[in-house]
């Protein structure tokens, strides 16, 4: 049940330095059903901080149905013992002197989300029970501003991003409870002296708001988004509690801020003023729940960390941090103690990755796969950075071989299923060995516009073009930064050339497979008009009109060779000569050869011997046989003796280029000239 809380006006100081141990202690590995504990404290403390992790992810989802809590990367907790312990991990706080000295930070790697918190500190509810503080709110906010970003496509409105991580970061498991929503105390006394923002005001900022720039302006804007989110949650025993589902729902869909509020709590004015009374009350309202009993601490599985194990782990921290000199002391360190520790090759190709060395960082990660890494990012990582830029099939194998086996180590790596996706499309083009993986990263992420985008482009390779352009729509709603802004702009222009191209390759196509029957028809009454079929002559001649039209020069003879001969259609010798000469001026010499005989007969044109014997010569001379005989005998027929040489050249002409009638004509010429 909910529970009635007085207000206090101070704030108990969360950083009190306990006495540092004389001596380094031994690391712990500890793993629980969702995170991976590194602790140099006792087996006891190194448990409690699993365990009340445990505890928080288990609020955190009762309390927000709607959230994915469960995130594809691993999650680390470094528990140290002491601010020494801290310093040694995380120096830059104590370099910089304008710097708190934090008692837990969060880092997002690229193969892990990182906590590290100092072990030795306990909420405040020992000394006050009635306002407990966690000591890792820093912490668990950024923890759960991951979960909520995960949760939601696109950017969400920062009131209540910031409001609800800040709201749960003040979540404490006590040995016996677990309190959520206790008042965080900063906020409180700055609502105090300073009223909150107005309501519409804080539901129209976003983002990229410059007030959000601002360190000030920003304490201020945290203060009322948590007092906003706490009202929500717990205001009037929690009677506005399901509302929020119903909001985070309606933002899960896209609905605009301003509108999602008033559909789930009605008119913002009047929401105002209740808000305002809550935050103006001396009381607030939180809730205590009991503990989830199925998180056993004494059930994790723990063991005593080898040095170079130890050191290899600081090393990997320190890469993802930018600490480059520490990370190669530690990795140093790592590789005396153990020559062969795969963890201290991760930690080497993570930092080499992380400053842009990208061909040694591939280097490592194949080393740390061959002495046995169990990290499935090594397994990713390596495969896109052999990524072929052809099409390698040796290669695409071995990419098939690493990203299945990050999949095995790790079933919620939504990158890597992603990439599987579109080597093994590369490696069979089947639709079936990789949308599966595509969906399934989608799945698991479908917040993230890079695998929309991954699915828009193996799409795009299967030449499923509305699929390809609907994700690639995806991938530009969930846009975040400019650079996927234009990654998803870029791919919907490559998807609408391809389908252009593809519909242009398409009708092409149909052109040929139309021109191929159309041909292999006409070839038919060809065969069947010379064989003496009138139908089949008849039916050729408006195809042969059409291709005359086109400059199609044998169509134009074929229509001349009818008409003069009667097939298919009246003789006409006019008509003939008309298709003969167009077949002759689109280029054909058989065309020509045909008009020319016509002209020296003088059969439906003028009779010229004079034109005709120059045509006929001008075509020999091309290498038309058949016209250097036909020259040859309209030469005989004149019957002068000054003809016989001519005569001779032409038909010779015409027998050796293979024209049987030149040759028996020419063994009747006189021998003599």
């Amino acid at each position: 049940m909910p529970r009635i809380a007085p207000l206090v006006t101070c704030v108990a100081l969360l950083l009190a330095v306990p006495p540092a141990r004389a001596s380094e202690p031994d690391w712990y590995e500890l793993h629980s059903s969702h995170f991976l504990v590194y602790a140099n404290v006792g087996e006891r403390d190194a448990r409690a901080v699993a365990w009340r992790f445990e505890q928080a992810r288990s609020a955190i989802a009762a309390m927000c149905p709607w959230a994915r809590v469960d995130l594809p990367k691993p999650i680390v907790v470094l528990a140290v013992r002491d601010e020494a312990s801290m310093k040694a991990l995380v120096p830059s706080y104590w370099e910089d002197k304008r710097s708190l000295h934090p008692t837990a930070v969060w880092f997002e790697g690229p193969n892990r989300y990182y906590v590290a918190l100092r072990a030795d500190l306990r909420d405040e509810s020992q000394s006050d029970s009635r306002i407990p503080q966690n000591p890792y709110q820093m912490a668990y906010f950024a923890y759960i501003h991951v979960i909520l970003q995960a949760s939601f496509p696109g950017a969400l409105p920062p009131w209540f991003s910031r409001g609800v991580a800040a709201v749960l970061s003040n979540t404490i498991v006590q040995e016996d409870t677990l309190v959520v929503g206790a008042p965080i105390l900063t906020h409180v006394n700055l609502l105090r002296t300073h009223q909150p923002v107005p309501l519409r005001t804080l539901l129209a900022m976003s983002a990229d708001d410059p007030v959000l720039k601002q360190e000030d302006r920003l304490i201020a804007f945290d203060a009322s988004a948590w007092s906003f989110v706490h009202f929500l949650l717990f205001a009037d025993n929690a009677a506005r509690r399901a509302r929020v589902d119903t909001l985070a729902a309606l933002l899960q869909n896209g609905i605009r801020p301003a509108a999602a509020i008033e559909q789930s709590f009605g008119v913002i004015e009047k929401l105002q003023d209740e808000y305002g009374r809550y935050v103006g009350r001396s009381i607030f309202q939180y809730q205590k729940n009991s503990l989830d009993a199925t998180v056993k601490r004494e059930a994790f599985p723990l063991t005593r960390m080898a040095p170079a194990e130890a050191a290899s782990m600081r090393g990997a921290f320190y890469a993802v941090t930018r600490r480059t000199s520490e990370a190669q002391r530690a990795i140093a360190d790592a590789r005396q103690l153990d020559a062969n520790a795969a963890s201290s090759y991760l930690a080497e190709a993570l930092l080499l990755d992380v400053t842009g060395q990208q061909a040694p960082a591939q280097a490592a990660y194949e080393k740390a796969i061959a002495h046995g890494t169990d990290d499935a990012y090594a397994y990713y990582r390596c495969a896109l950075l052999s990524w072929p830029a052809n099409d390698d099939k040796e290669t695409w194998a071995r990419l098939d071989s690493w990203l299945a086996e990050a999949i095995r180590r790790n079933t919620r790596f939504a990158a890597a299923y992603a990439a599987l996706a579109r080597v093994r499309a590369a490696l069979t083009a089947a639709a079936d060995t990789s949308v599966p993986l595509a969906l399934r990263a989608i799945e698991l992420e479908p917040t993230v516009s890079g695998h929309r985008w991954s699915a828009a482009a193996l799409y795009l390779t299967l030449r499923q073009f509305d699929k390809a352009r609907a994700e690639a729509q995806n991938a530009l709603k969930l846009a975040r930064t400019s650079e996927e802004q234009r990654a998803a702009n870029d791919l919907l222009a490559s998807i609408d050339a391809a389908r252009t191209a593809a519909s242009a390759d398409e009708a092409r196509a149909r052109e040929a497979a139309d021109a191929e029957k159309q041909a292999t028809e006409a070839n038919a009454r060809v065969t069947a008009c010379n064989g003496g079929d009138a139908a089949a002559c008849t039916a050729l001649v408006p195809s042969l009109e059409s291709r005359c039209g086109d400059k199609e020069a044998g169509a134009c003879g074929m229509l001349g060779w009818l008409y003069e001969n009667g097939r298919g259609v009246t003789a006409d010798a006019t008509q003939a000569v008309k298709w003969y000469r167009l077949s002759c001026d689109s280029g054909e010499p058989r065309g020509c050869m045909a008009f020319a005989l016509m002209q020296a007969h003088g059969q439906g044109v003028p009779k010229d011997v004079s034109s005709a014997l120059e045509l006929l010569d001008k075509i020999c001379t091309g290498s038309l046989p058949q016209a250097c005989t036909q020259e040859g005998v309209l030469l005989a027929s004149r019957q002068k003796a000054t003809d016989l040489a001519r005569i001779r050249s032409l038909l010779d002409a015409g027998c050796k280029g293979g024209d049987t009638p030149a040759c028996d004509l020419l063994k009747s010429l006189p021998y003599r000239q």
